[in-house]
């Protein structure tokens, strides 16, 4: 078995757009983290999959509500996915760096971001030290085209064309 900062190195390697993750709870508390471990899952049903560590702040509150947003982030909006990733603690409210709109499952989604998702847990899989959530997309919308930020080698990062 390799070692933590072994599997981390490799990793590092691989690029992955930014996405900012969002629940609430029953008391009507919105709860928001930066996630670039999201992919595609399914087309029919349509799914998505997000991994949330156990110890994060959101995990309890993603389990037991049953539903989440993704905002896909672009590279103007690196700030916003910084802020929810802890970046600046600063800032107390991190909803307050950018509009947000309340989806139809009630999370909140940044209508600026260069698509959004409303999502129902379809199920959740318990992996190791992360559960893995799949949600099944309720709604969408995107945005204009522009490009998106990437996390690659423990860094944000941008787009250039591969054949500059």
């Amino acid at each position: 078995m390799i070692t933590a900062d072994a599997f981390k190195a490799a990793l590092a390697q691989f690029a992955a757009g930014v996405t900012v993750v969002t629940t609430y709870n029953e008391d009507g508390e919105h709860f928001g983290m930066t996630a670039s471990s999201f992919t595609s899952v399914s087309l029919d049903p349509s799914l998505v999959a997000v991994n949330v560590a156990k110890k994060a702040g959101i995990h309890d509150t993603l389990m037991s509500a049953g539903k989440f947003g993704v905002s896909i982030i672009g590279v103007d909006q690196a700030y916003i996915g910084e802020v929810f990733a802890g970046f600046h603690k600063d800032v107390e409210d991190r909803f307050s760096v950018c509009e947000t709109i309340t989806a139809e499952t009630g999370c909140k989604l940044i209508p600026s971001a260069l698509a959004y998702l409303d999502c129902n847990v379809w199920k959740a899989v318990d992996a190791g030290d992360h559960t893995i959530f799949i949600g099944e997309i309720m709604a969408s919308g995107t945005t204009e085209r522009r490009d998106p930020v990437m996390w690659y080698d423990r860094g944000w990062k941008k787009l250039v064309p591969a054949n500059d």
